[in-house]
């Protein structure tokens, strides 16, 4: 790869990371579902819409992040308090991965109540894509703060659905799961 392609994923990467970081933290676990809301709506150059699924606990809404098709899922708890969240992201093949993950480094950083951490979460999400490279399992654990996460890559799309947000072929899914390390907090 040359230094010119490099500089521009590089400058990509950057604004997306930079666009998400001004937005005041507001997706955090124990917060309820209209502040998630609200945050989610704050997502510099994007567009959401909540997506009816009864195939699994909370609320499940389909957008883009720039160019970038991602979904969300939050699960509350029986105070409607947001216990976890997953957030995955349709790559197409030929884009950086960097790309993904720093849109999954956004929402954790928010769900653990961090948002000025972009440069450790994203550091924690790099090594756990190592982590799922070298050992050639789909799936990482790894803790952070007082959460699980979860990141995996997959080829089949699992949430995505093509009523709701158009994906190309081509395509792998990073995705991010995140729960409370301890339940009983």
């Amino acid at each position: 790869m040359t230094s010119a392609p490099r500089t521009g994923i590089l400058a990509a990467l950057l604004m997306v990371v930079a666009g998400l970081a001004a937005t005041p933290a507001q997706a955090a676990l124990g917060d309820d579902q209209r502040t998630f809301e609200r945050f989610l709506h704050r997502v510099p150059r994007s567009r959401w819409k909540t997506v009816p699924d009864s195939a699994a606990p909370g609320f499940l809404y389909a957008g883009r992040v720039g160019s970038i098709a991602t979904i969300v899922r939050i699960i509350l708890d029986g105070h409607q308090r947001i216990v976890g969240q997953k957030v995955e992201v349709a790559l197409p093949t030929d884009v950086n991965d960097d790309l993904g993950l720093a849109v999954l480094t956004r929402f954790m950083s928010e769900f653990v109540h961090h948002p000025q951490e972009l440069q450790p979460v994203m550091a924690t999400m790099r090594a756990m894509r190592r982590t799922i490279m070298a050992s050639g399992h789909r799936a990482t654990h790894m803790p952070y703060r007082d959460v699980t996460l979860t990141l995996s890559l997959d080829s089949s799309e699992a949430d995505f659905n093509p009523r709701t947000v158009e994906v190309p072929w081509g395509v792998l899914y990073w995705k991010v799961d995140a729960r409370r390390a301890r339940p009983g907090d």
